[in-house]
């Protein structure tokens, strides 16, 4: 018998409904049942099991919370995450999923639950906190924060339906906040050569100088060795970043996981072998400060640099600088947009900037391209 729908007791108007689920260990027939009110929905339930059972998508049920179960894809899977990744999703799950959900079954878990969950975290689901003062700060998370917890929370229950714990991802059921994406804020050229200027014979100076010159990032920049500088052919390559943990400092791949060279002016390899004699001339100095790790852009240990550190310090530069007091990052932004609007290949620019796709570098400078293209459709009116 695979299932069948009986009245228990006779003429009480309850239906119970009972399915063939297999073999316990000792080789018995395991059987499940669930009883219901309605006949007609009984009889739904059991053609809906049935069918399940056919198709070989049934899950049997687990009483396992969705706290339970977050904190086992934390451990069995998560867990082998990059560092800030894994404290990204740590953080996503204990301080909001948990506390918000973690108390239903998993298999309880709907849609409609989850779409609410979105919306109070948008209107109050900043972790509060009480200042000096004695004032309670909190609030509503931003939309993009919201999405994130949308990321994690689908990218787990990913692995509860492959681990075969639920039957469907209710994730792909529910709306995520939408992010209005906004242009990527970038330095002006004289912006950048404010801060070269500023910076020109400082211990920072070589980190602005690559920044303004390749667009890398600030973690490769920190974990580039004088090793990577290729001064016959005027390149330098990226094959590892440095990441600030909890724990501390993690030296790990490239963000898209592959090396790449980057291809810069002769003047730059020039003023990066001068800092390179101004750092030897202090290794000679003061030996005892400094490692072995052959750094470009030590701290003044001759460790590796704070990424975190380095984003603050930069806020100091600006000013200096007498420029707009945008985050470190603009660097990147500023010569990506500088390159493009000298005519720069897109292709070329995304290999540049160790994008993985062409689409990602199109729409981040989209606005960028849009005005090169009307730019370059205006060079060919003396055809006309």
């Amino acid at each position: 018998m695979r299932g069948s729908i009986k009245e228990r007791p006779p003429g009480s108007g309850n239906w119970r409904i009972q399915w063939y689920v297999g073999r316990d260990l000792d080789g018995k027939p395991k059987y499940k049942n669930k009883t219901f009110h309605d006949k007609r929905l009984a009889e739904k339930e059991l053609t809906r099991i049935l069918r399940e059972l056919d198709q070989g998508t049934y899950i049997e049920s687990k009483k396992m919370t969705v706290a339970e179960f977050l904190r086992k894809w934390l451990t069995d899977y998560a867990s082998g995450r990059a560092g800030s990744t894994y404290e990204r999703y740590v953080g996503i799950v204990e301080q909001h999923l948990i506390p918000a959900l973690g108390h239903i079954e998993l298999s309880k878990l709907q849609p409609n639950v989850v779409q609410k969950y979105y919306n109070d975290e948008l209107k109050s689901g900043r972790v509060k906190r009480v200042l000096k003062n004695g004032e309670v700060k909190g609030g509503g998370l931003s939309a993009r924060s919201v999405q994130q917890h949308h990321a994690v929370l689908r990218k787990a229950l990913k692995c509860a339906v492959r681990w075969g714990m639920v039957g469907r991802n209710i994730c792909d059921m529910v709306d995520a906040p939408k992010v209005e994406r906004k242009e990527a804020e970038a330095f002006t050229e004289a912006e950048v050569r404010a801060l070269l200027g500023a910076t020109d014979g400082t211990p920072h100076g070589p980190i602005i100088l690559i920044a303004v010159a390749t667009g890398m990032r600030l973690g490769e920049i920190l974990a580039l060795t004088w090793g990577d500088i290729d001064t016959v052919n005027s390149a330098i390559s990226v094959t590892k970043s440095v990441e600030q943990i909890k724990t501390g400092l993690r030296i790990k791949e490239t963000k898209t996981g592959s090396s790449y060279s980057v291809t810069v002016p002769t003047k730059v390899i020039d003023r990066l072998m001068a800092y390179k004699e101004q750092q030897e001339a202090h290794v000679e100095e003061l030996p005892e400060l400094v490692a072995s790790n052959n750094l470009i852009c030590p701290d003044a240990y001759g460790g590796y640099r704070k990424p975190d550190s380095m984003s603050s310090t930069f806020r100091g530069i600006t000013k200096k600088a007498k420029v707009r007091p945008l985050g470190f990052h603009s660097l990147r932004h500023a010569h990506a947009t500088i390159v493009l609007n000298r005519g720069w290949d897109l292709k070329f620019v995304q290999q540049r900037l160790g994008h993985s796709t062409i689409a990602i570098t199109g729409d981040i400078y989209s606005h960028v391209v849009s005005s090169t293209q009307g730019k370059i459709a205006e060079s060919l009116s003396d055809l006309f």
